[in-house]
């Protein structure tokens, strides 16, 4: 408890606002020990319906963490939250990195939001762009984050995010994308997917070719670096994607 309350206080003081105010909103925030179950949220079909989707292992289609494939894992990652094992739910390196090229870029602040932050931003909130919403966010991440492993929190991060096209969730993914189960995903596939996430309605498309859009190829080679830089895959594997890192063929398909 320490612990949460120095990190309430430390988010205060930089946000300016009463530290009490905090902590009695801390303790009123949804019940974050649920998700170890599963909680039901609705949530908007391919048909444009409301339906009720379970984010957590009461879902008949979640998949755990061990058979969703390393590659996947360290590509999302890379990508999304290179510090997500060091971090206590908010980079507050990756924030200050935000904020100083985005005054450079005269634009408003965006990025530089964990997994864990994603993940409540995804089940807890709207998607309004607020003040207000904001805190929330970070409140219920520090919850999450004394709540939830770090494994948890990123298993239930790949079974429910949205994938394009209606689909919640790494298993409904990839059988739709590669008509595959989670554990069979080869290098490509995984980082193909990793490279969607920013906007998967928009990126989860292939071409004619089974060629993917030209932002999705830029984030796939960012990926396959990143993970060769940091020691996650072989040389042989990182030279045998980068034969045709984009096409993926019938088989693969």
């Amino acid at each position: 408890m320490k612990a949460i309350t120095r990190y309430i206080l430390i988010l205060s003081l930089i946000m300016g606002l009463d530290f009490g105010v905090f902590v009695g909103t801390y303790f009123i925030l949804p019940d974050t020990k649920k998700l170890i179950q599963g909680i039901t949220l609705d949530r908007i079909g391919r048909d444009g319906k409301l339906f009720p989707f379970v984010a957590g292992p009461k879902n008949r289609k979640f998949v755990r963490l061990n058979q969703i494939p390393k590659s996947l894992q360290t590509a999302v990652l890379s990508l999304e939250d290179a510090r997500f094992y060091q971090h206590l739910g908010i980079d507050w390196v990756e924030l200050k990195i935000a904020i100083s090229t985005n005054i450079e870029d005269g634009k408003k602040l965006r990025g530089a939001s964990s997994i864990s932050q994603q993940l409540v931003k995804n089940l807890y909130l709207f998607s309004e762009r607020s003040f207000r919403r904001k805190i929330l966010e970070a409140l219920i991440t520090i919850k999450l984050e004394n709540t939830l492993t770090k494994n948890q929190i990123l298993e239930l991060y790949l079974n429910s995010i949205d994938w394009g096209r209606g689909l919640l969730g790494i298993s409904d993914a990839t059988i739709y994308y590669f008509k595959k189960n989670p554990d069979e995903l080869n290098l490509k596939e995984s980082v193909f997917l990793a490279a969607i996430i920013p906007n998967p309605s928009r990126f989860g498309k292939f071409t004619e070719d089974k060629i993917p859009k030209r932002f999705v190829r830029t984030q796939m080679m960012r990926a396959l670096q990143e993970m060769y830089r940091a020691g996650n895959i072989k040389f042989n594997d990182f030279e045998e994607v980068m034969e045709n890192p984009y096409k993926f063929n019938e088989d693969e398909f």
